[in-house]
């Protein structure tokens, strides 16, 4: 008996090393016509594999001796673009898939110029393409759908054939120092992301179309005026700092990449100035720089429709954040000790200029915990290691709870921090499959949304199959994406399946791949 099952697994690992083979053809996508002297490449997602092959004259092309796994394909030629469809292929051990058809479509140029209200060209604006229903963007795009105005003003992007939004995108952002101060009466201009040929939002802008092939020229974006001409500015002081040869900066950010701009430099008398601002909620972060103690400061302001001038910082040392964890809803047996437990705390951005290391500490006996070496910062708190079944039920900071996970750190007080497990999590586990209903292979996300902007637990499917553990009970949304996890979670959300998760329910469930561009097409 026991020979049979080491024969029987001797046989499975046969054939799990048996290599794939792959055979197609490359096509125009608009006559049919078979194309040569495309570069094929197929990557392995999963490993460092790289395959290649060239089309002869009837498009022909095949590799063999190729690793089973899921690939992705691209394929390049110059004047040519690949299709937004079949850029993924999976291999079966032994597999010798014949009849792959890949299809690329005739380049071709959008080409025109972005103006200001005089009509002049304005450089250095950054012109994106964005493709609208049903256009899929071709996987060669993806690094090549911005262009940038030379300066005559003058942009050029390469596409395929399609409908297209084009926006151009001026560039504006906070600046070190105070705003600019003019006696002549005139006022600097400035403007707002404008879509073609001249509106503001994406509902009144005019569509692109390309055909293949068919250059379109002469296309220009009016600039709009933004509504609020004066940019707004946040000033104050930061307070404790070092006598010495160190300098102090402070970092502005706000929730959009255009509101995050260099840092300021503090002056002698601590006094700092941040101009070029737009309304929002920006994280101010003061930090000493060349002393042998890190000090760190942080606030949070909101600017509306004045400028704000009275913020202080006072810098101090990292601290100590202090709390306890309880265990609930079940045995704590279940799973690791609560000796082996650590609280950690890993940064989640308050200000991307200034990046806090994650901290942790361990979990004593009575369920407390220390966590030294805390700075002002935003950190998302997480707990381990835990049972499969368990997940944080409450957050409570300083005796409120949150909801997101998440505590933030200001200048001159550490919050104290209560943490509920509960043990009676839910799993969802399931196959990965493709539109056809095949199962697909390594590296799909599965991301399950609790809401338009926020991401409660992310897997990537190995062997075809996907787990999710520790699920606290609620009503959720379920996706299978070939995305990262940065990508835009609100379309993520709309596209996703609803799925109520209920305590302790082990649920079986496949999901079809969510191409992105189905996704920006449901939003």
């Amino acid at each position: 008996m026991r020979r049979a099952v080491i024969l029987l697994a001797m046989m499975g690992a046969s054939l799990a090393a048996q290599p794939a083979s792959l055979e197609g053809t490359v096509v125009d996508q608009t006559t049919g016509k078979p194309l040569e002297r495309v570069h094929v490449t197929l990557t392995l997602q999963r490993g460092d594999s790289v395959y290649g092959a060239l089309s002869d004259s009837k498009g022909h092309f095949s590799v063999t001796q190729m690793s089973p796994g899921q690939y992705n394909l691209s394929v390049e030629r110059t004047g040519y673009v690949q299709s937004a469809d079949g850029a993924r292929v999976s291999l079966k051990p032994g597999q010798q898939l014949t009849d792959l058809t890949v299809k690329m479509a005739r380049a071709a140029m959008l080409a025109g110029r972005v103006v200001d209200q005089s009509g002049d060209p304005v450089a250095h604006i950054n012109v994106r393409m964005m493709p609208g229903p049903p256009t899929k963007l071709s996987p060669s795009l993806t690094q090549g759908e911005y262009g940038q105005t030379d300066d005559r003003g003058e942009f050029h992007i390469l596409t395929g054939p399609g409908k297209y939004y084009l926006e151009a995108e001026p560039a504006r952002g906070p600046t070190g120092g105070p705003p600019e101060a003019r006696s002549d009466g005139s006022s600097e201009t400035f403007y707002t992301p404008t879509y073609y040929p001249s509106a503001v939002t994406r509902d009144r802008a005019a569509m692109v179309e390309v055909t293949a092939g068919h250059d379109v020229e002469g296309l220009e974006i009016h600039l709009a005026v933004a509504a609020s001409q004066r940019p707004l500015s946040v000033s104050g002081v930061v307070t404790g700092i070092p006598v010495g040869n160190g300098f102090t900066l402070v970092y502005l950010a706000g929730s959009t990449e255009q509101s995050i701009g260099a840092p300021a430099f503090v002056g002698a008398d601590g006094k700092f100035s941040v101009s070029g601002l737009e309304p929002g909620v920006y994280d101010v972060t003061a930090e000493s720089l060349g002393t042998k103690k890190l000090l760190l400061a942080r606030t949070r302001v909101k600017l509306e429709a004045t400028d704000v001038t009275d913020v202080e910082l006072a810098l101090s040392e990292p601290g100590e954040l202090t709390g306890t964890l309880e265990m609930v809803g079940g045995t704590p047996a279940a799973g690791p000790s609560a000796e082996k437990r650590k609280v950690r705390l890993e940064a989640a951005g308050g200000n991307p200029l200034y990046r806090a290391g994650n901290v942790s500490g361990d979990v004593d006996s009575d369920g407390s915990f220390h966590i030294a070496n805390v700075v002002p910062d935003r950190f998302r708190v997480v707990v381990g290691p835990l049972p499969e079944t368990a997940y944080i039920k409450t957050l409570e900071v300083d005796g409120a709870a949150v909801t997101d996970q998440a505590i933030e750190v200001y200048s001159g007080h550490i919050p104290r921090v209560r943490i509920t497990v509960g043990l009676d999590g839910a799993s969802i586990a399931g196959k990965v499959l493709d539109k056809d209903g095949a199962e697909l292979g390594d590296g799909v996300n599965v991301m399950l949304l609790a809401d338009p902007e926020e991401v409660m637990q992310t897997a990537k499917s190995e062997g075809g199959k996907y787990i999710l553990q520790g699920i606290c009970p609620g009503k959720y949304r379920l996706i299978a994406v070939e995305v990262s996890e940065g990508s835009d979670i609100g379309k993520l959300f709309d596209a996703a399946e609803e799925i109520e998760v209920r305590p302790g329910d082990r649920i079986t469930k496949d999901l079809k791949l969510t191409a992105m561009e189905t996704a920006d097409a449901k939003k």
